[in-house]
């Protein structure tokens, strides 16, 4: 893939895990419809199709787990996401852990944001995080009610501010 994107690792239908932190990874692939780059502090997300649900439980089997995916790692390092316009769905715990998270740009016009795309485990060191989403995206999701966003444990963290471009 051109500019140093990669395909997401995906777990495939015989994916399957046991225990706390297990990981079947003999059972993933890599998409080839949807890509990921971390470029500074910005994870970028684009191609076509539907970023998967990830797992927090061993009882879903079948999912990934989120610590699995692939940007996991540099989660402490990231202030921004940006979505591309391709992407359908943003999965369940595709974003989750990010302390240092400040902005999501979700620039398509038909998004899913599925129930706890954006979690925020261990909130954003107290600043306010800015979701800048398409009105389309923003009504779809009925984002006011806040289903697709899980704070962080801790008292007092902000919900995220949303900004709706004119366009």
């Amino acid at each position: 893939q051109e500019d140093g994107f990669q395909g997401i690792t995906i777990a495939t239908a015989e994916y399957s895990i046991e225990g706390t932190d297990a990981a079947d990874m003999e059972h993933t692939k890599k998409s080839d419809s949807i890509f990921w780059k971390i470029e500074g502090e910005t994870l970028y997300i684009k191609g076509t199709g539907e970023i998967p649900n990830y797992s927090n439980t061993s009882a879903l089997t079948n999912l990934l787990r989120f610590n699995r995916a692939d940007w996991y790692g540099q989660k402490n390092s990231i202030k921004r996401v940006v979505i591309g316009a391709g992407i359908t769905q943003v999965g369940e715990l595709t974003i989750t852990n990010m302390t240092k998270l400040e902005s999501i740009e979700i620039q398509g016009k038909d998004v899913t944001l599925v129930n706890g795309a954006v979690n925020n485990y261990e909130g954003n060191n107290n600043q306010t995080l800015t979701v800048t989403v398409p009105l389309s995206v923003y009504q779809q999701n009925q984002m006011g009610e806040m289903r697709w966003f899980a704070p962080a444990s801790r008292v007092n963290i902000k919900n995220p501010a949303i900004n709706l471009p004119e366009n």
